[in-house]
């Protein structure tokens, strides 16, 4: 069963947290989703860069984070997925690489 965290820039006022939700549960319906928040200020990548270093560790290896604040909202970029002391991370926001200081040896790939 996948642990999977939700960070995000969406608020709660309309249903876009509900309609990922539900796109992730379509596709894996056993995974097991912790919103952790969703109020991020919009486009703030270092407000969500300091929250994911709080709890992130606190969660089991395996874990999947997935953060969802950009600044550059309908852009090209691709999201960025990195590994690093047993956690995956995906990240849909700029250089991730250089905001957020995970430690230990990490590997990065563009999904």
């Amino acid at each position: 069963m996948a642990l999977i965290t939700l960070l995000t820039d969406f608020g709660t006022a309309d249903g876009y947290v509900g309609e990922m939700k539900g796109v992730m549960y379509a596709m894996h319906p056993q995974a097991q989703l912790v919103d952790i928040a969703h109020d991020v200020a919009p486009q703030d990548v270092d407000g969500a860069r300091l929250a994911i270093a709080r709890y992130w560790r606190r969660f089991p290896l395996g874990t999947v984070h997935l953060v969802v604040v950009d600044p550059g909202v309908g852009g090209s970029r691709r999201p960025i997925a990195l590994r690093a002391g047993g956690h995956l991370f995906e990240e849909f926001w700029p250089d991730i690489r250089h905001r957020l200081h995970l430690g230990g040896s990490t590997r990065y790939r563009v999904s």
